[in-house]
């Protein structure tokens, strides 16, 4: 790896010198290479990356001295997720016009996508000596400094990018660096900054409402979309205010209809047809309608074919209705379209993947799965990429959950104590450990381990307020002790830990705070039906009814729903 990066910064100077004293010559497109470039640039104003990066691809092999075609062939190259040939288009890009400041910052851009902050760092450089008073050299400063862990530093650099207005993606790491830095106020108001001045920028918007939610904030925020939605300072900008009023209103039951109305409505607009198919399809997931799910996801593939996050619902989509065939059919179809992405950006589908094959009790085939992930994760470290080893972890995690599926509780045992020996292991992943081994036992018909694991977890790890109160309510379950539940409800009235109503409501009945009737209407999620099943089953009163609640939290859903499979364990002691 530093050797390549040497090579890489002896090439930059090599063709600076070159360049420096010769001046910059090309010989203009034909009329065939520039109608292929025009081509390319509808097809990738479209989205539609593909036919782009056949249209550029035909420009450069009529015209291989065009520096833009190359630059734009990178781009479309970096779109698609291949980063390692929109690096070598980039570099052919700028061996042609070294100058080229925009080359040079798909150069750096697209190192910082493959997680190659020392590779970027040399092109960076570069584009600070042609332009280093432009901000988005500030912008690529923090984004190296962020990608470093040095939040405070990267938070000056990317503040000063902020003078630029159409400057909107630097307010991502921003914000993540105010998180880091526990400046949460800061991050708050960035959001709501960017509600105004980037109501593009999805992502960014949804961060503010879910930020909102958790600050109990959401009335405020409801009314800032109403009003700027009514008197949007940029008339362009209205359907994007009615995109996130109606995703607003969808989450409450009373204004539910409106959500709805708003969101379809919105769904004829092409730009942002994508967006709202997606809130309603995630919304009929959550709610267990999986036809509506199905009908939302294929017509925004109908807009973007290829688009990985649609096909990554659908096929999950697919799990739900216990079509496991279609749902593995649909995440190879992901993977062709996105096969030069990183590997740890591929991690949430390889993790379907096993899941699917777990629940077809295909074990081997999700073993095999997990070893060529890790392998690939190990490469990754070796070649010097950050941010793998959480991943790592993440495979082990589901080691233990194949071992545990397939009934090994000694191996799955024997792998949770192997990973909490890990050096270095950070306490939210040392505490997830610590409660795997306290459920392994419970399975394992070991009620007496599980309590110490549980009790160990909020003793060694404090500060880890998801784990301790996730150890209390569990051991409260196994021990039936009431003050264990009255303990965990203090975490609900503490408001330390995020939680939605359902599991505030979950944790009162535990408690007996609140009545079966308050309880059953509750509202809660498709996902969630299974977890109020075993809940109920844990409170019945006699064993016949708890037994029919256990049969119901065992057949709801998937294999690899917790309540279920420690439903259907329970069943067969």
């Amino acid at each position: 790896m530093k050797r390549k990066v040497i090579l890489i910064a002896i090439i930059l100077s090599v063709v600076l010198l070159l360049h420096r004293f010769a001046p910059e010559v090309q010989s203009g497109p034909s009329a065939e290479s520039q109608m292929a470039f025009d081509e390319g640039l509808g097809y990738l104003q479209a989205g539609n990356f593909p036919k782009a990066e056949e249209a550029f691809y035909r420009a450069i092999a009529n015209a291989p001295s065009w520096d833009e075609a190359y630059r734009f062939y990178g781009i479309t190259l970096k779109s698609l997720g291949k980063y390692a040939q929109a690096i070598q288009s980039f570099q052919k890009a700028y061996e042609l016009k070294p100058s080229n400041i925009n080359t040079l910052e798909g150069l750096v851009s697209t190192s910082i996508l493959q997680e190659l902050p020392d590779q970027a760092e040399l092109y960076l450089k570069q584009m600070i000596l042609f332009a280093p008073e432009d901000p988005k050299t500030w912008q690529y400063q923090g984004y190296l400094l962020h990608m470093r862990g040095k939040f405070q530093e990267a938070s000056e650099f990317l503040e000063k990018s902020l003078v630029d207005p159409k400057n909107n993606l630097a307010y991502y790491r921003l914000a993540d660096c105010y998180h880091q830095l526990q400046q949460e106020g800061k991050r708050f108001q960035l959001y709501q900054q960017a509600l105004e001045k980037h109501p593009k920028e999805v992502s960014l918007v949804r961060s503010y409402l879910s930020m909102a939610q958790d600050l109990e904030r959401e009335k405020e925020a409801t009314l800032r979309l109403q009003q700027l939605y009514q008197n949007p300072p940029n008339a362009e900008n209205k359907p994007w205010y009615q995109l996130y009023l109606g995703q607003t209103f969808l989450q409450k039951r009373d204004t539910e209809s409106e959500g709805k109305t708003h969101l379809n409505q919105i769904l004829s607009f092409q730009e942002l047809a994508l967006d709202a198919a997606l809130v309603l399809a995630r919304k009929e997931l959550m709610d267990g309608d999986f036809t509506s799910a199905e009908q939302h996801l294929n017509q925004g593939l109908d807009y973007y074919p290829f688009h990985p996050t649609l096909l990554k619902l659908l096929g999950d989509v697919y799990r739900f209705q216990k079509e496991p065939q279609k749902a593995l059919s649909t995440y190879e179809s992901w993977f062709i379209y996105t096969k030069d992405l990183p590997v740890e950006k591929k991690m949430p589908v390889f993790l379907s993947q096993v899941q699917t094959y777990i629940d077809l009790k295909q074990w081997d085939k999700a073993k095999n799965i997990l070893d060529e992930t890790e392998t690939a994760l190990k490469s990754k470290v070796a070649q010097g990429s950050l941010f793998t080893q959480e991943n790592l972890w993440k495979i082990a995690h589901e080691r233990v959950l194949l071992d545990r599926y397939q009934g090994k509780w000694n191996e799955a045992l024997s792998q949770l104590e192997t990973l909490q020996k890990i050096p270095n292991l950070s306490p939210i992943f040392a505490s997830s450990f610590l409660l795997e081994t306290a459920f392994t036992y419970w399975g394992f018909q070991k009620t007496d381990q599980a309590c110490v694991c549980f009790r160990r977890v909020r003793h060694e790890y404090p500060q880890e307020s998801s784990g301790i109160l996730l150890s209390t309510l569990f051991e409260g379950i196994l021990t039936k002790e009431r003050a264990l539940f009255l303990e965990a409800q203090k975490w609900v009235d503490s408001k330390q830990v995020p939680m939605d109503a359902f599991t505030k409501a979950s944790i009162q009945y535990l408690a007996e705070t609140i009545t079966d009737e308050v309880y059953s209407q509750t509202p809660r999620s498709f996902f969630q039906e299974n977890d109020y099943h075993f809940f109920r089953a844990m409170k019945a009163p006699d064993e016949l009814q708890k037994k029919e609640w256990l049969q119901k939290a065992a057949q709801f859903s998937t294999l690899t729903d917790f309540p279920s499979f420690l439903a259907q364990t329970l069943l067969n002691q």
